[in-house]
C-alpha cells in the first residue's frame, strides 16, 4: 500500500478524502481473481480524442473493457472528472489551476479536473505534461483505475515475449520486457503505446490468439466506507 503526497505546485487541493490509493502490481485484478505520446491505432477526428478511444453503451455513455481471466471482458466506466498524468516537473507549470485536486504516486499524477472546462486535449497541450488520460471506475462505484504505459502479458504456445509481438508486428509498441513471474512466466512489458490506447492494446494482442493474458497496469483507488 502507498501513501500518496500531494503535488508541490498544485494550488487547489480538495478536502482529504476517506479513499486509499493502492499501487497496484502489473494489473493487480489478474492475481485477485485468478492469481493470473499522443497518437496510436487511430486520429482524432472530431477534436474531443475521447471519441477516438472508447466505446459507447446505446445510451451514450463512454466505457472500455480488456479481456481477464479465461477471456471474461473486464468492463469499466469512463470518469472524465479524473486523470493520470505523467508529468514534467522542470516544464512550465502552466494550466496547473485545470487541477482541482491531484495526489501523487510513483511519480504519476491523480487528479480531479472539471470535464466541462477541461478535456484530454487541453491536458496535452501544456508543457508539464508529458501524457494523460482519463481514468475508469468498475460497476460498482468502489474502485477508480488509473492506467499507466505498462502490461502484464503471458504467452501462448511456448513462445518467448519477443517472438509473440513479432508474430503480432506491434514490437515497435515494445520498449522493454522483464520477467515478472518465473513461476507462471509472467512478464511486465513498458510500452510506448499512448495510455488512452492501453486497453485496445491488450485487446488486440489477447485476439491475436499469441497470448494467454495481455492485462494493463493500473493504478488502484479503493474508496472506503
Amino acid at each position: 500500500m502507498n501513501k500518496t503526497n500531494k503535488i508541490p505546485f498544485a494550488r487547489k487541493i480538495a478536502k482529504k478524502k476517506e479513499t486509499v490509493t493502492i499501487l497496484s502490481i502489473v494489473c493487480s485484478l489478474f492475481f485477485i481473481t485468478a492469481s493470473c505520446g499522443k497518437s496510436d491505432f487511430g486520429v482524432d477526428a472530431d477534436g474531443d480524442p475521447l471519441y477516438d478511444f472508447y466505446l459507447y453503451t446505446n445510451r451514450g455513455k463512454p466505457y472500455n473493457y480488456y479481456y481477464g481471466v479465461d477471456g471474461k471482458k473486464e468492463i469499466f466506466n469512463i470518469r472524465k472528472d479524473k486523470v493520470v498524468i505523467y508529468p514534467n516537473f522542470l516544464a512550465d507549470t502552466t494550466g496547473q489551476d485545470a487541477l482541482i485536486s491531484a495526489d501523487t504516486v510513483a511519480g504519476w499524477i491523480l487528479a480531479t479536473v472539471e470535464p466541462k472546462k477541461t478535456k484530454l486535449e487541453d491536458l496535452w497541450k501544456m508543457e508539464w505534461v508529458m501524457a494523460a488520460t482519463y481514468a475508469l471506475e468498475y460497476a460498482d462505484n468502489t474502485t477508480l483505475l488509473y492506467p499507466q504505459n505498462k502490461i502484464y502479458i503471458k504467452t501462448n504456445k511456448g513462445l518467448s515475449p519477443e517472438e509473440a509481438f513479432k508474430k503480432t508486428g506491434l514490437t515497435d509498441k515494445v520498449m522493454k520486457i522483464e520477467l515478472f513471474d518465473k513461476y507462471n512466466q509472467g512478464y511486465i512489458v513498458t510500452t510506448n503505446v499512448n495510455m488512452s490506447y492501453l486497453f485496445r492494446f491488450c485487446r488486440k494482442l489477447y485476439e491475436s490468439g499469441v497470448f494467454e493474458c495481455a492485462e494493463p497496469e493500473c493504478i488502484m483507488e479503493i474508496k472506503l466506507d
